[in-house]
This record gives C-alpha cells, sequence and structure tokens, in this order.
C-alpha cells in the first residue's frame, strides 16, 4: 500500500501573504484539520510543509511561504496526507474516498422484504453514494445512508438495511 493519499489538490493564491485556495475530499477534512503537516506533490516527490494556518473556507498558510508568488510556486499540485493520518477504513482509502464502493456483489437484505438484490453498483452523487440494484426487473437506486445501514456482514456479503416504505415499489 502507499504511504501517501491525495485528499485533494491546492489551488491558486489567495492573498499577497502567501495563502493559497484548496480543494479538499470531503471525507478527509476532519483528517486534514488534524495534522500539523501537509505533503505536496513537486516534481513526483512528496515534499512536507508545515500548516501554519487553515481557515474553514479552505484557504491555506504554510509556514515559511510569505509571499503571492511563493504561493503561486505552489498552486495546483496534489495535495496528500500520510496513510497512518487518516482515520478512516482501509477500503474506503482504496476505493477513492467513496465509503461503500467496498460493497458491490454484496446482497442487501431489507428489514421487511427480506433479501432484495444484488449491489451491481455503487456511484457517487452530490448528496450520497447510491446502490444500483435490478428488483423486479427494474433497475432501483437504493441510498447507501448510514442510518439506512443496520449491519454488514463482510465474510456472508450481505449488508442488512432498513429501507423507506415503497422505495422497492418505484
Amino acid at each position: 500500500m502507499d504511504e501517501f493519499v491525495k485528499i485533494g489538490r491546492t489551488q491558486k493564491p489567495h492573498s499577497i501573504k502567501g495563502e493559497l485556495k484548496l480543494f479538499i475530499e470531503e471525507i478527509y477534512l476532519d483528517d486534514l484539520f488534524e495534522v500539523e503537516a501537509i505533503f505536496l506533490e513537486i516534481k513526483g516527490q512528496k515534499v512536507p510543509y508545515f500548516i501554519e494556518e487553515l481557515q474553514e473556507a479552505m484557504i491555506l498558510k504554510l509556514e515559511g511561504i510569505e509571499t503571492r508568488n511563493a504561493a503561486e510556486e505552489l498552486a495546483h499540485k496534489g495535495l496528500y496526507l500520510r496513510r497512518d493520518d487518516i482515520n478512516l477504513p482501509d477500503e474506503v482509502i482504496e476505493s477513492g474516498g467513496m465509503r461503500f464502493k467496498h460493497l458491490e456483489g454484496f446482497i442487501i437484505f431489507d428489514e421487511e422484504a427480506g433479501e432484495v438484490a444484488k449491489i451491481e453498483e455503487v456511484a457517487e452523487f452530490p448528496q450520497q453514494e447510491m446502490a444500483y440494484i435490478t428488483y423486479n426487473n427494474k433497475t432501483l437506486l437504493i441510498p447507501m445512508n448510514p442510518k439506512l445501514i443496520l449491519r454488514i456482514d463482510k465474510e456472508a456479503k450481505k449488508v442488512f438495511m432498513d429501507l423507506p416504505e415503497g422505495l422497492l415499489d418505484l
């Protein structure tokens, strides 16, 4: 496994004080606010930089970067954390940040309906991840919301859910 995980990228400089705007994958936000240093990919190498300040508006100030020109040198670079600094299961990290991608091929079981269908694909939508299934010869999208998932049996490849009433009738 790679020691580093790409969590986003730097964007353009924000001010004349050497600040940078960031784009960060949402699932890594908490981890970013917990670390003291980030890594930027420069000429194929992961170069460490200490965080001086990080604003919730995704404005980053790095130690030693004091001017807009210095920040421009670091604009549009891949931004990484060490895998050890990320508090997510490996399967989430390996699936590119999708929390439920590893459930493809699992069978969904509903509390009321029993066995529903196999998860054919998990796709990322703006609000959440959705599972594509075929149920009664129709393709349905099932929200992969943690509130709907009761438990996951990895060995048996089963996802036990409490699906909203009427979802399977669409």
